[in-house]
């Protein structure tokens, strides 16, 4: 692919394969390899595509998900556990640390993105 668009092979291979599979650190690694046999941009490349891979990999997967999720009805089986809150989650029963619960306090009052399917309608803060 990167013979197609005219890329030289150091930087098609930071913008492809390493980055998407390998993440930053892989792109940064590799990049100051290829920095060191003389392509000045590898470092900034790498960092660019593990960047557009995360981003795009978060905003395609996370709905695509949801659909698959809801098209064919999933549900955990039988022998799953679901638990509901973070108490039923901690194994030694004790309560949660302040911490935990100021910092994850979920309110349906107000929601950032209304568009959204978890958002109950009218919430937008």
């Amino acid at each position: 692919m990167g013979t197609a668009v005219g890329l030289e092979a150091p930087y098609a291979l930071l913008s492809s394969a390493i980055s998407m599979i390998g993440g930053h650190g892989a792109a940064g690694s590799y990049g100051s390899t290829f920095e060191s046999l003389g392509y000045s941009a590898a470092m900034g490349v790498g960092a660019a595509a593990a960047t557009f891979g995360l981003i795009s990999g978060v905003l395609v997967g996370g709905p695509l998900g949801r659909r698959l999720i809801v098209k064919y009805d999933l549900k955990p089986e039988e022998h799953q556990a679901n638990y509901d809150d973070i108490k039923s989650v901690n194994a030694a029963g004790k309560e949660p640390s302040p911490l935990w619960t100021s910092s994850r306090t979920w309110s349906s009052s107000s929601c950032a993105w209304p568009w959204a399917p978890w958002c109950p309608a009218g919430s937008a803060s």
